[in-house]
């Protein structure tokens, strides 16, 4: 689950609809009463312009000079300015009426808002388009018509190059785990419960070592801490434990105390965090259990460790509410894991050392941790079977490497883009979060104008976690484009997509599906936060037998009790909100 990035957008109205005087006031300090005015003035007068603005060029326009004027401010005088405007938001959040505000609005959310515009400053780009990207995305363009296997196979190694490699993986996926040895079989985990089982059961295998990657570890019961019983039984046996956790997220109530007992029970744990800007984020959910032996085994997808994925929190009492059973079914998540055996689980341990290493010896080497030696003597070297019925690749992607290099690399996200170009008959997509950029809308509409049934599975305002509820409004407005495309773009041969819109329990899985013989399971939400700012996990597959299974468990989750397709455009069309316009304009568009 991302990060509530639309606090900026809160943090905007707050500054420039409700608390003018004190905005002037900690402005005046750093850069002077006159400028603080004029600065006020021209925002504010910027923001009303763009709920008039009647293109998306003239928006655009706005934006870039909202932008650029906040930026330059803020680089007057940094420290001063992010110290008063800290206090003085805090202070109004404090004397609001809303008890949403003041849960959203916290000292740890407005580090983040400040950071992201540091983040800006240091890549000395002061606003970013996606737009501005789409050449890099689409730069690499695939044959008219792909024969075989084959032919996407060696399409895709030449663009993801060293960032992964597909090899040839015999067996098919099947919906829960098997028994069947390494190199057999990729498992799909799907059922809260019973892959939370199957999870345990592996970890308790264990022999060498076991190293974890989460977005969290969740303070209940039933779950962390049953992971933690777990984690300290394998230590006590000379299992080689290892854990990395995102560092803001694992500090927060409802995080902290479950990661503080694996700390204590002497496990090295890494809570990462960017030195420099906490706008990144450690987002893979990956196990590795016996790296380097023939049990080897990866478990990879959206999976963090809490009750809202397992499923293992106690039923309801049969007197609840209606409001209770409903936020109880909203609890226990749909998510989906993989498991991957053998040589491509090696590729994963692999990407873990190094990044493990990475953070020990250059990003914090006062952490203390032992390094993990000979992180590539796990890796072993199998001739490519070109009759070999399946391949898989594990993607690794950090974008915080991306900084220094001032170049915008997501072998993750250019996969996605081109598997859905190779597409000639059908594009399934599940993702918690289905937000658009520029080069994937086109990517999809030029499918569709190749006659490609798109089908789009996402969250609805009846399923979204409540923390994430702003979101729907990039979400509805992306579902909105996808299902109005303007007639101008297309052709003879257009083919309308489908979406669907999940009810009841909150949807967490990543997955896609092209053709029915390749895609995706990852931890990576089709969201410009994964992209540019969280690192994430996919293992991309390519063969018609996992393709076709993956497809089956596609049409179970769209079935229409579970998730409803959308008749009317209206049922993704929220209010009007010119709030919410700015938001998804000016801010949204800089993660």
């Amino acid at each position: 689950m991302p990060r509530n990035i639309m606090m900026i957008g809160l943090v905007l109205s707050l500054l420039f609809f409700s608390c003018r005087p004190r905005v002037v006031s900690g402005l005046s300090e750093s850069i002077g009463e006159s400028a603080a005015n004029e600065f006020v003035d021209s925002i504010t007068k910027d923001i009303n312009l763009f709920g008039n603005a009647k293109s998306e060029e003239e928006k655009d326009i706005i934006s870039q000079r909202v932008w650029t004027r906040i930026v330059e401010v803020y680089q007057r005088n940094p420290a001063m300015l992010r110290a008063n405007l800290q206090k003085l938001i805090l202070k109004s959040v404090s004397e609001s009426s809303s008890q949403a505000v003041k849960d959203l609005v916290t000292r740890e959310t407005l580090d983040l808002v400040f950071d992201t515009i540091e983040v800006q400053i240091q890549n000395q780009n002061r606003f970013i388009s996606w737009n501005s990207i789409k050449n890099a995305m689409l730069e690499r363009p695939l044959p008219d018509r792909l024969q075989s296997i084959n032919d996407l196979k060696t399409n895709l190694q030449n663009l993801i190059g060293a960032a992964g490699s597909f090899l040839p993986y015999d067996g098919e996926f099947s919906v829960l785990a098997s028994s069947s040895g390494p190199y057999k079989k990729l498992d799909l985990l799907i059922h809260g419960k019973e892959s939370w089982e199957y999870r345990h059961e592996l970890m308790s295998s264990a022999k060498k070592n076991l190293w974890i990657s989460s977005w969290a570890f969740y303070d209940d019961l039933e779950t962390g801490k049953k992971a933690v019983q777990k984690l300290a039984q394998l230590k006590s046996k000379g299992v080689d434990v290892r854990v990395v956790v995102d560092g803001i997220v694992s500090k927060r109530v409802g995080h902290d105390a479950i990661t503080t007992s694996i700390v204590n029970l002497g496990i090295p744990v890494i809570r990462w965090q960017h030195p420099k800007f906490l706008g990144f984020g450690m987002h893979r959910k990956i196990m590795i259990i016996d790296s380097g032996t023939d049990r080897e085994k990866l478990i990879l997808g959206g999976k963090n460790f809490g009750n809202n994925y397992s499923h293992l929190k106690p039923p309801i009492d049969s007197n609840a509410t209606d409001t209770e059973i409903r936020a109880d079914l909203r609890g226990r998540w749909r998510d989906t894991d993989i498991v991957v055996s053998g040589t491509q689980a090696s590729v994963a341990a692999a990407q873990f050392a190094k990044a493990w290493n990475q953070y020990v010896s250059i990003i914090n080497p006062a952490s203390g941790l032992s390094l993990i030696p000979d992180s590539n003597s796990a890796l072993k070297s199998v001739p490519i079977n070109n009759n070999s019925k399946n391949y898989v690749a594990i993607l690794d992607h950090d974008p915080s490497e991306n900084i220094n290099s001032g170049k915008f690399v997501d072998p993750i996200y250019e996969t996605t883009i081109h598997l859905i170009r190779s597409a000639t008959a059908s594009i399934k997509i599940s993702n918690a979060y289905f937000i658009l950029t520029e080069p994937l809308f086109a990517a999809l509409v030029e499918a569709m104008n190749r006659g490609v049934h798109v089908e789009i599975h996402t969250n609805s305002q009846h399923s979204m976690d409540e923390a994430d509820r702003p979101l729907l409004g990039p979400i509805y407005r992306s579902l909105r484009a996808v299902l109005n495309v303007p007639e101008a773009q297309k052709q003879a041969s257009f083919k309308q997509p489908s979406v669907y819109l999940q009810k009841g329990r909150t949807l967490h899985s990543k997955y896609l599906v092209i053709d029915d013989r390749a895609g995706w399971v990852s931890s990576y939400n089709i969201h410009p936060r994964s992209a540019r700012y969280e690192s994430e996990v996919a293992a991309v597959f390519l063969g018609q037998e996992t393709g076709n299974d993956l497809s089956k468990m596609f049409s179970l989750d769209v079935a229409p009790d579970l998730a409803p397709i959308v008749e009317d455009i209206q049922t993704v069309t929220l209010p009007p909100s010119q709030l919410f316009d700015v938001i998804e304009k000016i801010i949204f568009e800089q993660l």
